[in-house]
């Protein structure tokens, strides 16, 4: 059995419970989404502004993005997340996770809306093939992912990390896919480790930076930062990000130096997370 919901009128919180041997697809944003006794189902479900709480379900498959991530007595699940706080796992077993990658052509305004930016899950699964929507214009290609795949929490391939920040000037999130995409195909040496939008203060942008020269523009609106990871990443990033700077009023920066670079991931990712707390 299939079940879709595309196009609601309204950001509604959503129930699902007692499904078996189903698919059920969510094509909208929602409020919150709360998922009972399901057993044998797949489900895709748009971006959820607060919680998606998932209870007493076997032999599920989820992909999904959410402000908090919560479950409960539940088993063999496999989920491809993308969430802004750390999941909460209670009395469940079988669990696997892996990165969220997805696109639809509503789904960078649907991600807005819900207020979900950034994923704390390892990718440990490959995500599955999607033959049902061969007619929609839905992808799993990486290369057009709203969230970028990332390493994670693991452990880093090499010694050498750097921070690249992108300021905004009203396009900077289609600037930062096109760098991840360019170091992606280009320099598959260097790895992407973690992302995160974040708003920053002149006090802010001047702790993580060392410097004031920043103070003006992080006032603009969100930043972008990532963290790269392999040997020589930090000329490698400082390259490709003069190659994007030309003919582009958009600034970008790249941490000068590898002693640099790991006091200012600490302190950028570490305002991050407070900034999560909140």
């Amino acid at each position: 059995m299939h079940w879709l919901v595309n196009a609601m009128t309204d950001s509604r919180e959503r129930e699902t419970f007692n499904m078996l041997n189903c698919n059920i697809y969510v094509f909208d944003h929602s409020a919150a989404i709360n998922i009972d006794d399901c057993v044998n189902c797949n489900f895709f479900l748009g971006p959820i502004k607060s919680s998606v709480f998932i209870r007493d379900c076997k032999n599920c498959k989820f992909i999904l993005s959410c402000q908090q991530f919560r479950t409960r007595d539940c088993n063999k699940i496999d989920i491809f997340l993308c969430c802004n706080t750390q999941p909460i796992i209670e009395a469940s077993s079988g669990m696997r996770f892996g990165c969220y990658q997805y696109f639809y052509p509503e789904l960078a305004d649907h991600f807005k809306s819900a207020g979900v930016t950034d994923a704390k899950i390892d990718d440990f699964l490959s995500i599955p093939l999607a033959e049902e929507f061969s007619k929609m214009n839905i992808s799993l290609d990486v290369s057009k992912s709203v969230v970028p795949k990332t390493h994670g929490n693991r452990r880093k391939p090499s010694d050498e990390s750097t921070l690249v920040v992108f300021f905004n000037d009203g396009s900077c999130s289609a600037r930062a896919f096109s760098f991840i995409n360019a170091m992606r195909s280009s320099h598959q040496e260097c790895t992407l480790i973690q992302t995160k939008e974040v708003e920053l203060k002149p006090e802010d942008a001047q702790r993580v930076f060392n410097t004031d020269s920043y103070n003006n523009i992080v006032q603009q609106g969100a930043v972008i930062g990532m963290e790269y990871n392999g040997d020589d990443c930090v000329e490698t990033c400082k390259t490709e990000a003069l190659n994007f700077m030309k003919g582009s009023v958009g600034l970008v920066f790249v941490s000068q130096s590898q002693s640099e670079a790991e006091k200012q991931i600490e302190d950028f990712y570490n305002f991050a997370d407070m900034q999560m707390a909140v």
